[in-house]
């Protein structure tokens, strides 16, 4: 593998910071104008994705930190309730007497603060929440399909080929 450039090593580093290419294009030092385009460029190199998932491996290895213990926290939010903090009698909202709940609920909560109207309880979006378990499991990756050729008929074969050919 060919080596990195300082500047661009520091792009990496950057990168790894939050994921946007632009911030760390212009962090690492290259032009704020033409920092998405540098960008783009750096990311589609392969001793930059190299390099990144070499990063990427020494982080993991240094904070602990395993996939099934992210499904676990992200698990957390999705089965969480707002009936599991709430009780309510028709007339009256109460909180549940958080001592009582247990870890797994507990991690669904962002935070709780008091306003002028009360006290208001937010718990971790599950639509970011889905989406990104969709994607640590490969829900969301394309589906292998395979299909054995020479099992169909020549008329088949003709037909399939003649869609492909009229969706163009």
């Amino acid at each position: 593998m060919s080596r990195l450039t300082p500047k661009q090593k520091a792009f990496c580093q950057q990168y790894l910071i939050d994921l946007n290419g632009k911030q760390a294009a212009i962090r690492a030092g290259f032009s704020a104008r033409t920092a998405e385009f540098q960008a783009s460029r750096l990311l589609s190199f392969v001793k930059v994705q190299k390099y990144l998932q070499k990063l990427q491996a020494e982080a993991r290895k240094r904070t602990d930190i395993t996939k099934d213990e992210i499904l676990s926290e992200l698990t957390s939010i999705l089965r969480a309730k707002i009936s599991d903090f709430l009780n309510f009698d028709g007339k009256k909202i109460q909180f549940k007497d958080f001592a009582t709940l247990p870890e797994s609920k507990i991690k669904a909560v962002e935070s709780i603060k008091e306003t002028r109207h009360g006290i208001e309880l937010k718990i971790h979006g599950k639509a970011w929440t889905i989406e990104r378990i969709c994607r640590i499991l490969g829900f969301d990756s394309p589906q292998a399909f395979d299909v054995n050729l020479d099992r169909l008929d020549e008329t088949t074969l003709d037909a399939i080929i003649n869609r492909i050919l009229t969706k163009k």
